[in-house]
């Protein structure tokens, strides 16, 4: 089998969820799991947070594949807890919270950024419901470091989205000015939220505002 077949194979194992079989394609085989001739999004690390599988992300990281060589893997499994199949769906994520909880643990950057969006930001904007599970997605990226200085930007911060979340908003938007009392002190940002909170009838907001 050819090292293209054999990927093929590992990629095709990962995406059936088929752990017995990745185990034995790599604890068998000659993988670099960290090979950097692979786009990012066919980085077996990736592969396996796609898959959704928390099983899958343990193993390979534990067999070597490293996290912060797969930036994108953090950002990937914030896309994917918060996708409308995961939020509503028979299986509504239980994987998700401890792919992202052993992400982190290993290294991942909470604010890593693509097209200029963070996973904070990813979490906080995305719409579909599943509020509950988004505020305990919050509260893991904040707890280990995603609060970088564009949380106090008028312009940037992840904390006006959370205007459109829903009966969760005011709960989420507590907790971040719970978490951060600074960010009320800010007023070019305390009159921005205001804007959003108005426009999305946020009436709870709007009150803890002013």
């Amino acid at each position: 089998m050819s090292e293209d077949q054999s990927y093929q194979s590992l990629k095709e194992a990962i995406e059936a969820e088929d752990l017995e079989k990745v185990k034995d394609l790599v604890e068998n085989g000659n993988f670099d799991l960290n090979d950097p001739n692979l786009e990012e999004n066919e980085k077996p690390l990736i592969r396996a947070v796609i898959s959704q599988s928390a099983n899958l992300v343990e193993y390979l990281i534990e067999k070597g594949a490293k996290v912060d060589e797969a930036e994108e893997a953090l950002y990937a499994a914030c896309k994917m807890a918060c996708s409308y199949d995961r939020l509503h769906g028979e299986d509504s994520g239980t994987d998700d919270l401890r792919i992202i909880r052993y992400l982190l643990e290993n290294g991942a950057d909470p604010n890593f950024e693509k097209l200029n969006e963070t996973p904070l930001d990813v979490v906080c904007s995305s719409s579909g419901g599943g509020y509950e599970k988004r505020l305990e997605i919050i509260k893991i990226l904040v707890e280990t470091g995603a609060y970088d200085e564009r949380i106090e930007d008028p312009d940037l911060s992840p904390v006006l989205l959370t205007c459109s979340l829903g009966e969760w908003a005011i709960e989420i938007f507590q907790y971040f000015t719970e978490k951060f009392p600074r960010l009320l002190k800010n007023e070019e940002l305390k009159n921005r939220y205001l804007l959003h909170a108005s426009e999305e009838r946020q009436f709870g907001i709007i009150e803890a505002l002013l």
